[in-house]
């Protein structure tokens, strides 16, 4: 992928984030494209506008990318498995996180346009994205963009973007290096290479989450042992009239074992009531703020997230509380009302 050298947008930024950029270069600059010989097809894209809520009638931001469906090797296989052949001048497709039902009339930039489709999820900026024809969205910027952002020069002539297709067994990343360092219009970027930095990034934050779950783990065992500890010496003279009156130590712990569990549990219900309910704006922010591939909560998460929390909650409970149980139900019924609270 080549996007311009001058685009505020890293190659991670511009693949993961969704947000657009006005930075385009000179298709016609790219002339020494023509000796790699690795180079199988490209293609080009164009950036017009990021659309806000109450720009029209799409109330969220999302992208609005022209593809050039001549040379196109990206959305082609889906249009060809839609039975799609061509897109007409009044049609787009949306990615999959555009909450639009398939056969609506929208207006774009002032112009009506049909939704005929809707692509794959991608965990990419796709998924924000509406596509139409590459020579509309460049009459629509020519029409609606200050002509200062086109550098003096005609939209027809400009990309945001231009994606390579090598050919078999090509070293993908020996081309990637040998563009960047003989010109200084575009940056070149392979997926290996995108894939690479996003892996190194995301086991760093891995890392980070370890570390932050042995904190919290650790907090909590240690917040609820002197929580239980407090509770059971407050209680003892109850447990010492329990025991004069014939209770034994086992069905004592056992009482007040259940009565912990049932608390531990009961918290960790409501947590995960929370996490559920919050998940997916969390999984935005992260994808957002480190431009990392959106994510949807499965089957398997939801069962982890509704399960996993009250088993943990139970095991931390359980861990924290069983040595002030344990203490305070084997004192003697004497000395437990002697030292127990009012």
């Amino acid at each position: 992928m080549l996007i311009s050298a001058k685009s505020k947008l890293g190659p991670r930024a511009f693949l993961y984030s969704g947000e657009s950029t006005n930075r385009y270069f000179d298709k016609n600059e790219l002339g020494f494209l023509k000796k790699y010989d690795e180079i199988e097809k490209t293609t080009e894209e164009f950036f017009t506008h990021t659309l806000s809520a109450g720009c029209c009638t799409v109330g969220e931001k999302l992208r609005i990318v022209g593809i050039n469906q001549k040379s196109d090797f990206l959305i082609k296989p889906w249009l060809e498995e839609r039975e799609i052949k061509f897109l007409t001048k009044s049609q787009v497709l949306i990615g999959a996180d555009v909450a639009i039902p398939l056969g609506s009339k929208m207006g774009l930039l002032g112009a009506p346009f049909t939704l005929v489709g809707s692509l794959y999820r991608t965990g990419t900026g796709m998924d924000r994205t509406i596509f139409m024809d590459i020579e509309i969205a460049r009459k629509l910027a020519k029409k609606k963009m200050q002509k200062s952002i086109f550098m003096g020069k005609e939209p027809e002539d400009l990309v945001t973007a231009l994606f390579l297709k090598l050919k078999p067994g090509s070293d993908v990343q020996s081309v990637t290096n040998r563009i960047n360092n003989e010109q200084d219009i575009v940056i070149a970027t392979s997926k290996a290479e995108t894939l690479s930095m996003l892996e190194k990034s995301l086991n760093g934050w891995y890392l980070v989450l370890i570390f932050l779950v042995i904190v919290v783990v650790a907090n909590s065992i240690l917040s609820l042992f002197g929580r239980f500890n407090f509770m059971m010496k407050e209680r003892k003279k109850e447990i010492g009239y329990l025991r004069s009156l014939g209770m034994s130590k086992g069905k004592v712990f056992l009482s007040l074992l259940y009565e912990i569990i049932i608390i531990a549990i009961a918290g960790g219900v409501c947590g995960s009531l929370i996490v559920f309910g919050t998940i997916n704006l969390v999984l935005e922010v992260i994808s957002v703020q480190f431009l990392t591939p959106k994510t949807t909560v499965d089957l398997f998460s939801i069962f982890v997230i509704l399960f996993a929390g009250p088993l943990l909650a139970f095991l931390i409970g359980l861990f924290s509380g069983i040595f002030p149980i344990l203490k305070s139900a084997t004192m003697e019924p004497r000395e437990a009302m002697a030292k127990g609270g009012k």
